[in-house]
């Protein structure tokens, strides 16, 4: 069987250092506040999710993105002549505070469940890419379980796309519309963990029983 599954929040979590050090990274360029930093990246968070979310999986540009990040924090639309450099600082930031396995059941269940099933990673990106994250996967030492990697800005569209989810039987994540509604829409069957009562060792389990 083909198994598809989401990255953040269900089998990784930010690396403690990642929040700090992107604060820094902020005010080598706009400098701002800490509490004004997080609101802003929480605030681009919240938008993209909507706009995704509502436009049932329209992918915006990495620049894009970023410049309306850019935006909140300048306090004003600009056309910022450092983008390209902000972006690859970013990506470069993310994997020297790589993120982290999100349990200790994390590795363990994922080479279980690749002994027997085909593992592909269907994975919303946002600020981090997909190349970065690739990376971050195999730095951790998990990517080496997945076959293939679908992450939306290579793939141009977002879960809950039905492209997305690769024609998996089963589809594990945390999220609701784009790990739940969005794989049902797509014919695979949700296991949502870590949101909920259920651990990646229960998912296994459902799968494997």
């Amino acid at each position: 069987m083909k198994i598809s599954i989401d990255c953040w929040g269900t089998i990784l979590k930010s690396s403690p250092t990642f929040l700090s050090e992107k604060r820094k990274l902020v005010n080598k360029y706009i400098p701002c506040t800490d509490d004004y930093i997080d609101a802003c990246f929480l605030m681009t968070k919240k938008v993209f999710n909507d706009v995704i979310e509502n436009s049932g999986g329209c992918q915006p540009s990495t620049d894009y993105i970023f410049t309306y990040l850019l935006s909140k924090l300048n306090g004003s639309y600009d056309s910022f002549s450092f983008l390209n450099e902000f972006v690859n600082d970013y990506q470069k930031l993310a994997i020297a505070n790589s993120p982290i396995v999100y349990s200790n059941e994390t590795k363990e269940a994922l080479e279980k469940l690749s002994q027997k099933h085909t593992l592909i990673i269907s994975s919303n990106t946002m600020l981090i890419s997909g190349n970065t994250l690739k990376i971050c996967l195999d730095h951790v030492g998990i990517g080496k379980y997945f076959s293939h990697f679908n992450f939306s800005d290579n793939l141009k569209k977002a879960k809950p796309h039905k492209a997305m989810y690769h024609k998996s039987n089963y589809h594990i994540g945390d999220n609701i519309i784009t790990d739940k509604i969005g794989a049902l829409n797509a014919g695979s069957k949700p296991i949502i963990i870590n949101s909920t009562n259920l651990t990646i060792t229960d998912a296994i389990n459902i799968i494997l029983q």
